[in-house]
């Protein structure tokens, strides 16, 4: 009973002050120790998709110099053949950090999402080379995609039934508010001075 009353304290407080209130707690508690993913950057680090993230980096580094400008300035990576190219870097490297995990995102993107790995690939390896930056001025196509599989399975209980909705990745807190109120104003929801 007195546990159901302090959760119940706890509806009251603001993200912040709940968020202050967890890290007083884990304080007093003495806990080794507290991952905090809250506002700026977390005290942690998901070690196994960054070794990945570095992995591929390697792979879309390649992938630019099959046709390079001229030494030392690569070219755009070509889409024909990409998955091949992909696994065949995936082999050479087998046992170093991130690439079992490679390949395991590239199978789950080609089998559970059905997306086409040449495509995927293509996007993936142009995203991460930032070729095209600040284009598009919207989310990458098959990311908003699989960012979209992701929030219907952790939010809508993996209930497709929800239906499809348009996501807009930002780049931080600050451009989410101006989209969102630049969006807002232009739907005619709010208006200024008022």
């Amino acid at each position: 009973m007195q546990r159901a009353e302090e959760e119940k304290g706890y509806e009251s407080l603001s993200p912040f002050e709940l968020k202050n209130k967890l890290i007083d707690m884990a304080e007093t508690h003495r806990e080794k120790i507290m991952l905090n993913a809250g506002r700026g950057n977390p005290n942690w680090v998901a070690t196994a998709p960054r070794e990945g993230f570095f992995q591929f980096g390697l792979f879309a580094l390649e992938e630019s110099q099959r046709s390079p400008h001229r030494p030392g300035l690569g070219g755009v990576a070509k889409k024909e053949g990409l998955s091949k190219r992909f696994k065949d870097f995936l082999a050479k490297r087998a046992g170093m950090p991130g690439v079992a995990f490679l390949g395991q995102v590239f199978d789950y993107v080609g089998k559970v999402l059905k997306i086409d790995g040449d495509d995927f690939l293509n996007e993936m390896v142009d995203a991460i080379l930032g070729d095209h930056y600040p284009t598009p001025d919207r989310m990458l196509e098959l990311s908003e995609r699989i960012v979209h599989k992701y929030l219907e399975q952790e939010m809508f209980g993996c209930n497709a039934a929800v239906g499809k909705f348009d996501l807009f990745a930002t780049e931080g807190g600050t451009a989410a508010m101006d989209y969102i109120f630049t969006s807002l104003s232009e739907n005619k929801l709010i208006h200024k001075g008022v």
